[in-house]
């Protein structure tokens, strides 16, 4: 993450980018995994102009970084390469969107790739899904990933994590003001339909009724919240980790210690 701060401080890495109306507009659906980023896609993507695409890991291997490493080389730094990218990039969503104007992509871990989104497609939507730091946390240690997550096993690492990922992304609010749109995870489960109408305006879409039907599509989901997606919208996952507190005591020591968790507002 520090690499990628640096590669965007470094002046101004990727040459500015048209609208294509040939294409279907992205939108982005990104944040910590279990933070609701499954429910936003299904929601949005129950919508009759919105396909909803799963987790496409189109743009990480165009931009041809890792999780694990970052290394700017002479391609990253030529004009050419970037509309390549883009290109590539709008061509492949446009093979799947079955002609629908707008597509989710909703890769959680591209809130790692913000600033590249914001580059190289000024049109698109970016959903950035915050949740409550400690019941965010608690809903990744409890899941059973697959592939690559290997700070999801252990609390104090975990917390390391989440601060990495907040750093991050205060770093792209401060490159991108107003650009990045957050859709708070209790707001959506508390509000659902107020939730989703501002989303839906961002497109310049009027809601449907069906939108809260979601959990009757037969989509398959590969994710880890596969199960919550085929239930109606329910809250009792707020504020869960309450009666694990004294277990979660190293995960909150280490939000506490980076300013993430305020440590009087625990004991309400």
């Amino acid at each position: 993450h520090a690499r990628i701060r640096s590669f965007f401080s470094s002046g101004d890495p990727i040459p500015a980018m048209p609208i294509d109306p040939d294409f279907p507009t992205p939108i982005f659906v990104l944040g910590m995994p279990r933070s609701g980023t499954s429910l936003t896609e299904q929601l949005l993507g129950s919508h009759s102009a919105i396909h909803p695409a799963g987790e496409l890991g189109y743009l990480p291997k165009l931009i041809k970084y890792g999780h694990r490493e970052f290394e700017v080389t002479r391609k990253h730094r030529e004009p050419q390469y970037w509309h390549w990218v883009r290109e590539a990039y709008l061509k492949s969503i446009s093979m799947i969107s079955e002609n629908a104007p707008f597509v989710i992509d909703k890769m959680p871990h591209n809130f790692q790739h913000d600033g590249f989104i914001r580059k190289l497609f000024p049109h698109a939507i970016i959903v950035h899904t915050p949740r409550d730091p400690i019941s965010n946390c608690l809903s990744i240690f409890k899941a059973n990933f697959a592939g690559y997550h290997p700070y999801a096993y252990n609390l104090e690492v975990l917390g390391q994590y989440y601060a990495e990922y907040h750093r991050l992304m205060a770093f792209w609010r401060q490159c991108f003001p107003g650009e990045i749109y957050d859709s708070n995870y209790e707001h959506l489960v508390g509000d659902t339909r107020s939730a989703i109408e501002h989303i839906l305006g961002l497109c310049n879409l009027e809601w449907e009724d069906d939108i809260l039907n979601f959990h009757e599509s037969d989509r398959i989901v590969r994710t880890a919240s596969n199960d919550q997606v085929r239930q109606p919208i329910y809250a009792s996952s707020v504020a869960s980790w309450k009666k694990y507190e004294k277990q979660l005591q190293p995960l909150i020591k280490v939000l506490v210690d980076e300013n993430i968790v305020a440590r009087e507002t625990l004991a309400s």
